[in-house]
C-alpha cells in the first residue's frame, strides 16, 4: 500500500519503500492528493469545491479539464483504486488502499490514544509547501497545519497530567514540554509547564523556562510576558525552600515523538548562528533604548543585551565556505574601558558588537577571543598591548586584530578602535566615534564602516556597498548573496539579496544583486522588479556602481544595443572588469540572434571574464554551452570537470548532463539523462535543461521523444504547458517531420485552439514548404479560432500573401498600422504590420525596399526576449537573410543565416533551411571545409524527415 507522509516532511512512497517520485516532483498535484486525502476524512469532495482551490484562474471548463487530467495522473501514478469518484461529481482517497500519517494521527486522537498518536507526528504539516496560484489551498493549509498541532499540543498535556497524577515527575516534565515546543509562543502552556515543575520540586527549571521564554519574548517581539504569567514566577522566587534538584545546565529541547535524538557534544568553542531575521538586531537595539530606563538601568540593560549579543550575534561561518586566508581573518579583543567601574564588563560586549559587524564584511572572517580568553589574566584583557596581541592572534589563525578603548561619562560613550596586522608594530587604521549611551548599535555601525574604510580593506565593489549602506546586516546579506552568486548557488543568492533588502530598502545594489540572481532561477517578474528598483535608488551612487545597474536594466527591458553600450563604456575605463565582461558576454549571448549575430560570438567575452576569474561558474556554464552547440566535445567536457570540481551537487552540473549526453552520447546515454531529468522538481530548471540539450544537440534525436513529454508533463501551468507542447512541434518540424508536427498540434488543440491555429500557420510558412492544402487549412483555422489580435492578422496576411492574395495582404499590413488598444498592443501591430509590409515588397520583387522597409534590426517591443511564440522574429531573420542574398551580399547574409538556433529555441524549425543556405554561401565565398560542415550537419538533422 502507498505511503504518504505529511507531518515534518512530505513524502510519498509504494509498498517497497522506493519513492513514488512522478507525483513527488508535481507540487499541485500532490496538494490535491493531500487535500483528497486529509478533507476526505469527513467524506467525499465533490469537484465544485476543488476547482477554485486549485485552479482559480481558470473559466470552469479549463478548470475542469485541468482537474481531469491531474486526476488522471494520480490514478496511473498510484494504482487503481486510490483516487476513487462517487458518481460523476465526487472524489477522494480509499484509505484502505492509501495510508497517510497525518490522517491516522486524527483517527488515533479520536480514539483516546494521544501517546499513539504523538508517536506519529514528526512535525509540522506539509512544512515550506507551496503551489502556485492557490491562495484558497493555502489558507486551507494553514488552517490543517493550526488544528492539527492544536489538537498534537492538547495530546501532549493530556499525557502530562496523566502523568502528574500518576506522579511520574520526569514523564510529566517531558510530556509538558513537549506540548510548550509544539506552541512556544503560548503563555498559558507557558505557566502551565512552570507551574507543573514548581509542583514537581523543581524550582529551578521553572525559573529557567521563564527567563527563556521572557528573553525570547523580547528578542523577537519587544515584548514581556503577560501580568499573571510574572506574579506565577514571583510566587515561585518567593518560596523559601530551595530546589530539591541539583542546579545543572539547561536540558537540550525536548525530541517531539517520531523524531531521533542525537547526543549533543559540547565543544570548548561554541559557534552559533546569527538570527535568520534580519530585524532582530534592530528590535534588540530598541529594546536597548528605552526612554523610561535611567542611567543605572541603561547600562545595566547594556550589560544583559551586550552578553547575550555575545552568543547571539556573533555568525557562524558556513561549513561548505573556502576557508579564508589568515589575511581576512580578524580577531577583535575586549576594548580597554575608562569610566565606572561598576561597567567595565561593557568592554567585552562592545567588543562582541564589533566582531558581529566585521563577520561577512569586506570577505572578512572574525574570531571570537573567548577561544583563548583563559590563557589571558582576566586583569591583562582589558589592557592588551599590540605585541601580545599579536601573539594571541596567531593562535587564533587571524592575520589582522583589532584593540580598542571604551570611554564613559554621563551616558555618553567615545568608541576609538585600531586594526592592526599581525607583526606589524603600526596601526593600518584607526578610527573614533562618540554619541548617546542610547546610541549603541549605530556608533558601532559605524566604527566597522569607518575602519574599514580608513585601512583600505574594503575596495571597489566592497567599499561601493558599505557607502550605499549604513545597516551592517544588510552588508552581511549583501556579501553573502555575493559569495553565493559566484559559486553559482543562485537560489541561495537570491535568499541572501532578499534579506539585505529586508534590513535596508534603500540598498541599490542589493537590489541589483537580487535581480541577477533572481534571472538566473527563472523567477524573471522577481528580476524586473529588482532591477526596476535598484535603478531608481541609484542615482546617488558613483558612475562605476551606477553604470553597471542601468545597463542591466537595459537588458532585462529589451535595449539590448544600451546594455552592451554601457559595459563597453565601464570597460573603456576598467578592462578587468569582471561583471561587466560577464555582463556583455550576457548580451551577446541572449540578443545577438536578434540582431544578425550568433550566441557563440559571446565566447570571447567569457573567456575573458574566466582569464581574470577562473572559478567564474557563469562563465564556465555558458562556455560549456557554446562549446556543446558547436561540437567541441574535449572542451566540454573539461569545462563541465571544473564545475564540477566547484560544486558537484550543483543544479546546472546536472543540466550540462544532460546537454552532453544529447551532444555528443549515443541512445543509452540519453535515455539515462532522460531518467535523470524526471527527478527535478524545478519547473523551470526543467525547462531550461530542456532547451539547452535541444540547442546544442546536432540531430536532436531523442529531444521530442525523450525530454520533451517529461517536460509536458511535469508542468503545472497551462500557459507554461502549451508553450512546452511548442518546442516538441519545433523539434519536429526542425527535423522534418512535419506530419509528426501537425499530429501533436491536433492533439494540443482542445486546449489552446488560438495558439494551434497560429502555429498550423508558421509550420505552413517554413522555408521549403510548398504545400497549398496546409496554407488554406491554416486559414482556416486562424478565422475560426477568432480574435483580434496583431498576432492573427499578421499571420492571416502571410498566409494570404503565399496564397497569392496580396491586396489581402495589404489590407493586413493597413489594420496593422492602425492604433488601437493598449500602448504594447499598438507597438506590437505596428511592429508586426512593418514585417508584413516587408514580406509584401519581397514577394513583389523589390528585395532592396523590403530591406528598407524592415530598417535596422530590433528587439521585440514587449522589451522581453523571444519565447515559443515569438515566430514573427525568427521570420524576420530569415528574411533579412535571403533579401541581402537576393540583393548580393552574401558575407552580410551569411550572418542572419548563422544566427539560427536562438538560446531560447523558438526559432529551431529554421536551423536546417539555415544551414543549406550557409553551405551555398560558403560554397560561394570559397570557404569549402565552412560549407561541408554546413552539409553534413545539416543532413544529421534531416536524417529522419518526412518523404
Amino acid at each position: 500500500m502507498p505511503h504518504l507522509s505529511l507531518t515534518g516532511r512530505v513524502d510519498l512512497r509504494d509498498d517497497s519503500g522506493s519513492e513514488i517520485s512522478p507525483i513527488l516532483a508535481q507540487p499541485k498535484r500532490l496538494a490535491l492528493l493531500a487535500y483528497l486525502a486529509l478533507a476526505g476524512r469527513r467524506g467525499m469532495v465533490r469537484r465544485d469545491t476543488l476547482l477554485p482551490l486549485f485552479w482559480p484562474e481558470f473559466d470552469e471548463a479549463r478548470a475542469r479539464r485541468a482537474l481531469s487530467r491531474a486526476v488522471h495522473f494520480l490514478r496511473q501514478a498510484l494504482g487503481d483504486g486510490v483516487v476513487v469518484g462517487r458518481g460523476s461529481e465526487e472524489l477522494g482517497v480509499d484509505g484502505a488502499r492509501l495510508s497517510c500519517d497525518a490522517c491516522r494521527i486524527q483517527e488515533l486522537l479520536d480514539e483516546g490514544r494521544p501517546e499513539d498518536a504523538l508517536a506519529l507526528y514528526h512535525g509540522e504539516l506539509m512544512p515550506g509547501w507551496h503551489v502556485e496560484q492557490a491562495p484558497e489551498w493555502e489558507m486551507w493549509l494553514a488552517r490543517e497545519r493550526a488544528h492539527l498541532r492544536g489538537r498534537a499540543r492538547e495530546a501532549a498535556w493530556e499525557l502530562a497530567e496523566r502523568a502528574e497524577d500518576a506522579g511520574d515527575a520526569v514523564e510529566a516534565t517531558r510530556w509538558s514540554r513537549t506540548a510548550l515546543l509544539l506552541s512556544p509562543d503560548d503563555e498559558p502552556s507557558l505557566r502551565r509547564l512552570v507551574g507543573l515543575l514548581d509542583r514537581a520540586g523543581d524550582r529551578a527549571g521553572a525559573l529557567r523556562e521563564y527567563d527563556d521564554f521572557a528573553r525570547r519574548l523580547a528578542a523577537e517581539y519587544e515584548l514581556e510576558p503577560a501580568p499573571e504569567t510574572r506574579r506565577l514566577l514571583e510566587e515561585v522566587r518567593a518560596r523559601e525552600e530551595p530546589s530539591p534538584m541539583p542546579e545543572a545546565p539547561p536540558p537540550p529541547p525536548p525530541v517531539l515523538p517520531g523524531e531521533t535524538s542525537t547526543p549533543v557534544l559540547t565543544p570548548e568553542i561554541v559557534a552559533v548562528s546569527p538570527p535568520e531575521d534580519a530585524g532582530s538586531r534592530s528590535q534588540l537595539a530598541k529594546a536597548f533604548v528605552r526612554p523610561r530606563w535611567g542611567r543605572a538601568g541603561l547600562a545595566a540593560a547594556a550589560v544583559l543585551v551586550l552578553a547575550l549579543l555575545a552568543v547571539v550575534l556573533l555568525p557562524r561561518r558556513r561549513s561548505d565556505a573556502a576557508p579564508a586566508g589568515e589575511g581576512r581573518v580578524v580577531a577583535v579583543f575586549p576594548f580597554a574601558y575608562h569610566g565606572d567601574a561598576r561597567y567595565t564588563h561593557l568592554a567585552e560586549g562592545f567588543a562582541s558588537l564589533l566582531a558581529a559587524d566585521l563577520d561577512g564584511v569586506a570577505e572578512l572572517r572574525s574570531v571570537d577571543f573567548r577561544a583563548v580568553a583563559g590563557s589571558v589574566p582576566r586583569t591583562e584583557r582589558r589592557a592588551l598591548e599590540p605585541r601580545r596581541a599579536g601573539a594571541l592572534a596567531r593562535r587564533l589563525g587571524a592575520g589582522l586584530f583589532v584593540l580598542g578603548d571604551l570611554s564613559e561619562v554621563d551616558g555618553r560613550v567615545r568608541l576609538s578602535a585600531a586594526l592592526y596586522g599581525r607583526g606589524e608594530p603600526e596601526p593600518r587604521a584607526r578610527m573614533s566615534v562618540q554619541g548617546s549611551a542610547d546610541r549603541t548599535f549605530e556608533l558601532v555601525d559605524q566604527l566597522t564602516v569607518g575602519l574599514l574604510d580608513a585601512a583600505g580593506i574594503a575596495g571597489g565593489r566592497t567599499r561601493s556597498a558599505m557607502r550605499s549602506t549604513r545597516s551592517i546586516p544588510a552588508l552581511q546579506a549583501y556579501f553573502q548573496g555575493e559569495a553565493e552568486f559566484r559559486a553559482g548557488r543562485y537560489a541561495e543568492a537570491v535568499q541572501a539579496y532578499r534579506r539585505a533588502v529586508a534590513a535596508d530598502s534603500t540598498f541599490a545594489l542589493a537590489y541589483h544583486g537580487l535581480s541577477q540572481s533572481a534571472d538566473w532561477t527563472g523567477a524573471y517578474q522577481l528580476a524586473g522588479w529588482a532591477a526596476a528598483e535598484a535603478e531608481r535608488r541609484a542615482g546617488g551612487l558613483p558612475e562605476g556602481d551606477r553604470l553597471p545597474i542601468q545597463a542591466w536594466h537595459a537588458y532585462l527591458t529589451g535595449d539590448p544595443r544600451r546594455a552592451e553600450g554601457l559595459y563597453r563604456r565601464i570597460l573603456s575605463t576598467y578592462p578587468n572588469d569582471v561583471e561587466a565582461l560577464f555582463y556583455l558576454g550576457e548580451v551577446q549571448y541572449h540578443w545577438l540572434p536578434s540582431l544578425g549575430g550568433a550566441y557563440a560570438d559571446s565566447r570571447a567575452a567569457f573567456e575573458r571574464v574566466l582569464a581574470l576569474e577562473p572559478h567564474n561558474v557563469g562563465a564556465l556554464i555558458h562556455l560549456a554551452r557554446i562549446a556543446a552547440g558547436q561540437g567541441r566535445r574535449a572542451d566540454f567536457d573539461a569545462l563541465v570537470a571544473r564545475i564540477a570540481r566547484q560544486d558537484p551537487a550543483s543544479d546546472r552540473i546536472l543540466e550540462l548532463r544532460v546537454v552532453g549526453a544529447f551532444a555528443f552520447g549515443g541512445a543509452a546515454e540519453r535515455r539515462a539523462a532522460a531518467d535523470r531529468l524526471a527527478a527535478v522538481d524545478n519547473e523551470v530548471l526543467r525547462q531550461g535543461i530542456v532547451t539547452a540539450a535541444a540547442l546544442a544537440s546536432p540531430h536532436l534525436d531523442g529531444v521530442g521523444e525523450l525530454l520533451v513529454p517529461q517536460m509536458i508533463e511535469g508542468t503545472q501551468n497551462p500557459t507554461a504547458e502549451i508553450l512546452d507542447y511548442l518546442l516538441g512541434i519545433q523539434v519536429r518540424a526542425a527535423r522534418g517531420q512535419l506530419r509528426a508536427a501537425h499530429a501533436l498540434l491536433d492533439s494540443v488543440r482542445p486546449i489552446h485552439p488560438a495558439w494551434t491555429a497560429e502555429y498550423r500557420a508558421v509550420l505552413a510558412l517554413l522555408p521549403g514548404v510548398d504545400d497549398r492544402a496546409a496554407l488554406q487549412r491554416a486559414r482556416a483555422e486562424l478565422g475560426q479560432a477568432g480574435g483580434t489580435g496583431p498576432e492573427r492578422a499578421y499571420l492571416l496576411g502571410r498566409v494570404g500573401l503565399a496564397l497569392g492574395d496580396t491586396a489581402a495582404a495589404g489590407r493586413r499590413a493597413e489594420e496593422l498600422a492602425r492604433p488601437g488598444g493598449s500602448a504594447r498592443q499598438t507597438a506590437a501591430a505596428r511592429d508586426l504590420g512593418r514585417l508584413l509590409r516587408a514580406h509584401l515588397l519581397a514577394v513583389q520583387g523589390r528585395p532592396a525596399d523590403a530591406l528598407t522597409a524592415l530598417g535596422d534590426p530590433r528587439p521585440d517591443p514587449s522589451g522581453l526576449l523571444p519565447s515559443m511564440r515569438g515566430y514573427a522574429r525568427a521570420h524576420e531573420r530569415w528574411l533579412r537573410g535571403e533579401l541581402l542574398r537576393a540583393l548580393g551580399r552574401p558575407r552580410e547574409a551569411v550572418r542572419w543565416y548563422a544566427s539560427f538556433p536562438d538560446p531560447q529555441a523558438y526559432d529551431l524549425a529554421y536551423r536546417a533551411p539555415a544551414l543549406s543556405r550557409l553551405a551555398e554561401l560558403h560554397a560561394l565565398l570559397g570557404d569549402e571545409p565552412a560549407a561541408r560542415a554546413a552539409r553534413e550537419r545539416h543532413q544529421a538533422l534531416r536524417r529522419s524527415a518526412d518523404n
